[in-house]
């Protein structure tokens, strides 16, 4: 998952790289699951490769868990996924309402600003009003007005900033009425009053709805953060679930794996009861060839015995060989038997053993071994005494008829 290496000619750039990691994969369906490559790579969102001319990138088949990776053997890369978590809290829409309030209230004094000087421009102004501020004119314009005849509702600052402003309605219905004799200039100043008292109680208006918007802010935050832990709560689940589920597909997979393993083992298993019970069958065939040839060889015996019962002398000998040959081949057929019967015995409890076959494999293993070694003794010694026997036959013929000849 690394880029090749290269060398940059520029000073002012720098080469930035991730370290390679190895990843085991599913034994039977090469795949890597998610969470396996996430928990090496916590970026990680997909995963791709180039082709021989490395000109175009093909991604590795993802079906939700797990990736699918081809036969062959690539270099894989990593494709980084981001994103880009800013909390959105409710003081955010807050700001947003009161820089527009604030711009509502500066885009009204601009307005009233211009009007103002609409009308100073109309008005002609009397040189001996003191013009070192503003707010001196219009103190000294309003006494000069409540010196004459009608009060008027007096311009003071502090009122303004201590007093909870009425509405709009109420303010217009407590004023006193103007006179109709004053003058533009005072009649502007009236109404300039008038403006700035209304501006002041737009100014608390918005003062009380940043107020309670910021209850509400508060509120908000309160049950944004209800809700983020509960939401933590239920991603915490969400992880424990899918640690389950990530779990017993695991387990699903090892079990899966254990019993192909075990269908093989049983089918190797069986092989091996197919060639024993050939091995049986050859025996049992050889056995009743032995017990043939037996039969054979004591006729033989007895037809000797019935020509040579006149040479009773020479034969008794001849008997006495017989006889040992004739017991040692009994002996014989009793050790095969036995054999026999316990190879029956052990085969005849092959369920059981099948059973235990995981832990007792390489036991009936060399158990058949050393059968098979045995009977291929007992079949090495059978013949051999078969050999001898037949040997020992001829030679037995051969002198009956020296005998006969000699004796006729």
């Amino acid at each position: 998952m690394e880029e090749p290496q290269t060398t940059a000619a520029d000073a002012d750039v720098v080469r930035l790289q991730v370290e390679a990691v190895e990843l085991g994969l599913h034994p039977s369906e090469r795949s890597l699951l998610l969470t396996a490559l996430r928990s090496a790579l916590p970026g990680a969102a997909g995963i791709y490769y180039y082709d021989d001319s490395r000109s175009r990138k093909t991604f590795v088949n993802f079906d939700g868990t797990k990736f699918n990776f081809p036969s062959a053997s690539r270099d894989y890369f990593v494709a980084l996924g981001g994103r880009c978590d800013v909390p959105y809290e409710k003081y955010h829409s807050a700001t947003q309402n009161f820089e527009k309030s604030v711009m509502a209230v500066q885009s009204m004094l601009s307005s009233q600003s211009d009007m103002f000087r609409v009308r100073a421009r109309r008005s002609q102004p009397d040189p001996t009003t003191p013009t070192t501020s503003k707010r001196g004119a219009i103190h000294s314009l309003l006494k000069s007005i409540e010196q004459r005849s009608t009060p008027v509702p007096e311009f003071r600052e502090e009122a303004h900033l201590t007093q909870t402003p009425q509405p709009s309605s109420t303010t217009a219905e407590s004023e006193t009425p103007v006179p109709k004799h004053l003058n533009p200039l005072e009649q502007q100043f009236v109404d300039l009053a008038r403006i700035s008292s209304g501006k002041d109680t737009v100014i608390e208006g918005q003062r009380n709805e940043i107020t309670h918007l910021h209850k509400q802010i508060e509120e908000l935050k309160k049950t944004l953060e209800d809700k983020t832990q509960e939401l933590h709560e239920i991603e915490t689940h969400l992880k424990q679930r899918d640690e389950e589920v990530t779990l017993l597909k695991q387990l699903s997979s090892e079990q899966t794996y254990m019993n192909t393993k075990l269908a093989d083992k049983e089918k190797a298993l069986e092989e091996m009861e197919k060639n024993t019970n050939e091995l049986i069958k050859e025996h049992r065939k050889d056995k009743n060839a032995d017990k043939a040839r037996i039969s054979s060889l004591e006729q033989i015996k007895f037809d000797h015995e019935a020509k040579l019962a006149e040479n009773a002398t020479t034969i008794s000998n001849l008997n006495e060989q017989i006889s040992e040959l004739t017991t040692e081949n009994v002996k014989l057929k009793e050790k095969m038997e036995e054999d026999v019967q316990e190879s029956a015995a052990k085969f005849a409890n092959y369920h059981d053993v099948q059973k235990e076959m995981a832990e007792d494999y390489e036991e009936v293993c060399a158990k058949n071994q050393e059968l098979t070694k045995e009977i291929r003794e007992l079949k090495a010694e059978l013949n051999r005494r078969d050999e001898n026997y037949n040997t020992k036959t001829s030679d037995l013929s051969f002198k009956v008829r020296n005998v006969g000849n000699g004796k006729t």
